[in-house]
């Protein structure tokens, strides 16, 4: 059985030589670098931005991946819109838009919330 590292009741006083109070994680310090805007960019991006942009170029090219290239496509000419044509037994046709019935849906639950 292993011993205990600590005795109950004894006072701990923590991690001595651990990170100085106040002084910045490395989390912190790399968002704060990643949220600077790029001296050398015109549009005035962020690093993230870039490195994202990058990332995913990278992702479709190289490696084809699929899910980077709808990605890029989404943000380049927008989101495909769903359109289902539904026949009902009355034998009349019906388009039904997903977004906007997915919104009508949203609409609903929340006056029933309230």
């Amino acid at each position: 059985m292993p011993t205990k590292l600590f005795k109950p009741g004894a006072e701990w006083t923590g991690n001595a030589n651990g990170r100085p109070k106040g002084s910045l994680s490395l989390t912190t310090l790399l968002r704060q670098e990643l949220e600077k805007v790029s001296a050398e960019d015109k549009q005035g991006r962020t690093y993230a931005t870039l490195l994202i942009k990058k990332l995913l170029v990278s992702k479709a090219l190289n490696e084809g991946d699929t899910s980077a290239i709808r990605e890029i496509l989404d943000r380049i000419d927008g989101k495909v819109k769903e359109h289902h044509q539904v026949e009902l037994e009355e034998k009349v046709k019906a388009d039904i838009d997903m977004e906007e019935l997915a919104i009508e849906m949203v609409k609903k639950l929340k006056k029933s919330d309230e």
